[in-house]
């Protein structure tokens, strides 16, 4: 199962994941980030991935196409810096310090969609 939390601001559109990035979910993530490229230009765009448990081949190709349009990752775990070090060639995200995303600071949200996925 996966989560997808979409948080749009004026600045950056935030796509916040929680749970396993793996097989159909990826189609899923590939379809909401698909929907959301309409919308973000001139914004950063952020892909949250503290939460995620696992990325399987095809959300690590998926994580890194996202990475050749100008994509940011957030992760806190070595295995995941690491996972991202790998999709982005080598350009490991910054530690963000933070190790629950509960704790992390509030986006302004104009608009949040959430799509929770059985």
């Amino acid at each position: 199962m996966l989560k997808i939390t979409i948080h749009d601001s004026a600045n950056e559109l935030s796509l916040c994941l929680n749970g396993r990035l793996e097989d159909s979910w990826v189609r899923e993530l590939d379809m909401c980030w698909q929907t959301a490229l309409s919308t973000t230009a001139g914004r950063r765009t952020t892909v949250d991935l503290r939460s995620v448990d696992a990325v399987d081949a095809q959300g690590e190709e998926l994580l890194g196409r996202m990475h050749a349009c100008g994509v940011r990752f957030l992760a806190v775990s070595s295995a995941m810096r690491a996972l991202i070090g790998r999709v982005t060639g080598g350009a490991e995200p910054a530690p963000t310090g933070q190790t629950h995303p509960n704790r992390r600071r509030r986006l302004s949200v104009s608009t949040a969609c959430l799509f929770t996925l059985l």
